[in-house]
């Protein structure tokens, strides 16, 4: 099987480190697998030694892509393109319906949102061949506004993640420096969507109420004027001994590992949490904002989950998961359990193949 995978977007995110996770899992049973990147210099680098085509498109009626899209198809007999973004899977539909191409377009919806009923949509909708959602919620959210599409297009196969050897054992392996400081550990895009605003919130008023002392390393980068915001809310709060900006972070598993808790404390509806995904094959006790992560995580069980802007929740959570290390481990260990059980990534990627074919 000849397979196109379309990158998103030019930074490295969720759904990026999604397309490069399939492209190795394509080449690693066998099949051929070619890849369109915007220009970018991270995403060039991420796929090195894969077989790329690099142009962007300006819109989902961009026919200068349209026509570049269809001679790869026809040089290279492409059985299936994955998309990623309806701008992109309405240029490979159109594509295929002007160049006569037999080929079979597949799209995976990263977010959280109603679905859009302009024209160009509907068309879209009735013309592709698969549409895949990574959490049952995520669907659910786009049917709310009730498109006209066959409910026979729609799957849901939730997010997964590839483990390298180092990720197989889920013994944690932190030196700690001090054994009073309790250890979160935040990893993703530094956007407002985020959450960490009020994440620092909380952690003011624990300074302000609590015995226990926190330390807050946050991995990942973002826009410099929010960054600079949040060193000003920092140094407001008198928290520079409890948040250290660690930058990016190629190995998520690893950071988590050396944390007591991961946090994720999301203000908007995530579809379905790489993040927690990863904290969950560490081992790491998960607090975070509910959405999706319910269809991940059992609440009480395997994780903490709390409405948005709990700041309430978060606070007495926090400190009752500081004070009881045999709470916290119970809560990691049934995570990768439960990680183990449902969400491998030869499970994923089965029920990916089975929509390809």
């Amino acid at each position: 099987m000849n397979i196109l995978q379309w990158v998103p977007n030019k930074g490295w995110g969720g759904g990026e480190k999604c397309v490069w996770e399939l492209a190795a899992a394509i080449r690693e049973r066998g099949d051929r697998v070619r890849v369109v990147l915007p220009p970018s210099d991270i995403l060039k680098e991420k796929f090195a030694g894969y077989d790329t085509h690099t142009f962007s498109a300006r819109g989902p009626y961009d026919f200068c892509a349209v026509a570049r899209v269809a001679r790869i198809v026809r040089r290279y007999r492409i059985d299936v393109i994955h998309t990623h973004l309806f701008k992109h899977a309405n240029i490979c539909l159109l594509a295929r319906a002007l160049f006569d191409l037999p080929v079979r377009i597949v799209m995976t919806r990263h977010l959280s949102r109603p679905a859009k009923n302009k024209l160009h949509y509907n068309w879209l909708y009735k013309h592709i061949d698969a549409l895949i959602f990574v959490s049952t919620r995520a669907r659910d959210r786009f049917l709310s506004s009730s498109p006209h599409i066959d409910g026979n297009k729609l799957h849901v196969v939730l997010n997964s993640i590839r483990l390298d050897s180092s990720s197989v054992s889920c013994k944690k392996f932190r030196q700690r420096e001090n054994d009073n400081v309790v250890v979160l550990g935040f990893a993703g895009r530094i956007v407002p969507e985020k959450g960490l605003e009020f994440l620092l919130e909380v952690l003011a008023d624990m300074k302000r109420e609590s015995g226990s002392v926190f330390r807050l390393l946050i991995a990942g980068t973002g826009p410099a004027d929010y960054r600079v915001l949040l060193e000003n809310k920092i140094r407001q709060s008198g928290l520079q001994d409890w948040v250290r900006f660690v930058g990016f972070v190629s190995d998520t598993i690893a950071f988590f590992r050396q944390t007591d808790i991961a946090v994720l404390p999301s203000q908007v509806e995530e579809a379905c949490s790489l993040t927690v995904l990863e904290a969950m094959v560490a081992g790491t006790a998960i607090v975070s904002s509910d959405g999706s992560q319910g269809e991940q995580l059992e609440n009480g069980k395997e994780g903490i989950l709390l409405e948005v802007g709990n700041k309430k929740g978060w606070t007495e959570h926090l400190k009752r998961l500081a004070d009881d290390p045999k709470l916290r481990m119970k809560l990691g260990t049934a995570a990768r359990t439960r990680y183990d059980h449902d969400f491998t990534f030869s499970q994923y990627i089965e029920r990916i193949y089975w929509i390809y074919e």
